[in-house]
């Protein structure tokens, strides 16, 4: 799966990417030292493919914490 996502690196589609990434990151068991290379990898490419667009880290309240959310803003005019 990693090859499909360096493939998709190496031509810009940096949201294929992320996914492929994810997915090997999914699917790798116990306690696989790369799991967390995975991981970070999907970040990158994740904010990579939405380097364009405004997106804010929010906490969402829940029970006695918190939950990490993404807000994204909606584009074009309203309808």
């Amino acid at each position: 799966m990693t090859n499909f996502a360096e493939k998709a690196v190496a031509e810009e589609r940096y949201m294929n990417a992320a996914f492929f990434y994810r997915a090997a990151e999914i699917y790798t068991y116990g306690e696989f030292i790369d799991k967390e290379v995975l991981y970070d990898m999907f970040i990158e490419n994740f904010y990579k493919a939405f380097k364009e667009d405004i997106i804010a880290k929010v906490n969402i309240p829940y029970k006695s914490g918190f939950l990490p959310a993404l807000k994204l803003s909606a584009q074009g005019e309203k309808q």
